[in-house]
C-alpha cells in the first residue's frame, strides 16, 4: 500500500511543479516578447521545440516550463547570495 501511495504523490508532485512551471514560464516569454511569440497547449507536441503556425512561431509547452524554472532558479539563487552578503561577519 505505502508503494502505491508514493508513486501517487510523486506523480501528483511532479504534476503541481510542471503546471506552476508551465504557468510561470508562459507568463515570462509572453511578457518579454511582447506577445510575438505564442505558447502550445500544455503536452502538445513532445517532441518539437518550436513550430509555426500561419506564419507566427509557437513555441512547445517543455520549452515554457524549463524556462519558467529556470526563473524560479534564478530567483532563488540571487536571494541567497543578497541574503548571505546581508548578513554581517562578526567574529
Amino acid at each position: 500500500m505505502a508503494i502505491v501511495l508514493d508513486a501517487v504523490l510523486s506523480l501528483l508532485v511532479e504534476f503541481i511543479v510542471q503546471i506552476i512551471g508551465y504557468v510561470t514560464g508562459k507568463a515570462l516569454i509572453r511578457g518579454l516578447t511582447l506577445g510575438r511569440l505564442a505558447i502550445g497547449d500544455y503536452g502538445r507536441r513532445p517532441f518539437s521545440l518550436y513550430w509555426r503556425v500561419s506564419g507566427r512561431t509557437v513555441l512547445s509547452g517543455d520549452v515554457a516550463i524549463l524556462s519558467g524554472w529556470g526563473f524560479w532558479l534564478a530567483l532563488a539563487v540571487t536571494s541567497i547570495v543578497i541574503f548571505r552578503q546581508s548578513i554581517p561577519l562578526e567574529p
